[in-house]
């Protein structure tokens, strides 16, 4: 049997860094806004059988006119409102899944780049051992540091990896992960949180990276490989 999952697109943020008048997935990209780049991207994988889409509240009427002008979609797509951070509007979608979900898939709406057969490693990643997460490895010398700016050592960057989404789980994993973070006291750094959340061991789902000058290496990196030997990460 082939275990199908749904994925929360988080697009409630505000698009302060940026300083647009929009966040960022509602801004245009060739003509199109990125939040439709990232939809057809996302239901090019024949494993994604529904999308909650996390937005905030004011933002609301223009996503409907969004999806009702470059749809219908190959999947439903529920439109949910989101928190006060990215980790309370992860929560809200995971509210909003249906009561039979058993994968979810937890995508940024504003990374259009997705290869669907990536997505698809990270679903049997997550069926197989309970998460997953994309990444590509770091290719950058890093140094370790004293907060006076001393250099301390150099880290060895073949245990380093850049973090990415999507991160996919089992849906009973990121739900306890979400319940133990609840617990943290309200002046809790967001660190602590996402520690929390990430104390469970899961999959690394590596993006391949174009070489540096080459004609596709400004492009988010296509999937190559899954690599077992990295499967319990902390």
């Amino acid at each position: 049997m082939i275990m199908q999952a749904d994925v929360i697109l988080v697009a409630a943020g505000k698009g302060e860094r940026m300083g647009a008048v929009l966040p960022k997935p509602f801004l245009s990209l060739s003509g199109t806004p990125l939040l439709v780049h990232t939809l057809r991207a996302v239901t090019r994988s024949a494993l994604v059988r529904k999308v909650i889409l996390v937005i905030a509240a004011e933002h609301k009427s223009l996503c409907q006119k969004i999806l009702q002008s470059y749809g219908p979609l190959s999947v439903p797509i529920t439109l949910v409102h989101g928190g006060a951070e990215r980790q309370d509007s992860v929560r809200c979608g995971l509210v909003a899944l249906d009561p039979d979900s058993e994968i979810v898939a937890i995508h940024d709406a504003a990374r259009p780049f997705l290869d669907p057969d990536i997505l698809d490693a990270s679903i049997h990643a997550a069926v197989e051992h309970g998460g997953a997460v994309v990444a590509v490895p770091a290719r950058d010398t890093i140094k370790r540091v004293t907060e006076g700016g001393v250099v301390v050592e150099t880290v060895p960057r073949q245990q380093l990896w850049l973090a990415q989404t999507p991160q996919t789980f089992r849906v009973s994993v990121i739900r306890e992960a979400h319940a133990r973070a609840a617990y943290l006291p309200d002046d809790a750094p967001q660190c602590a949180t996402f520690a929390i959340i990430m104390a469970i061991p899961f999959m690394i789902c590596q993006k391949s990276i174009a070489p540096q000058g080459s004609a596709s290496s400004s492009r988010e990196p296509h999937a190559t490989s899954m690599h077992r030997d990295l499967s319990h990460i902390r």
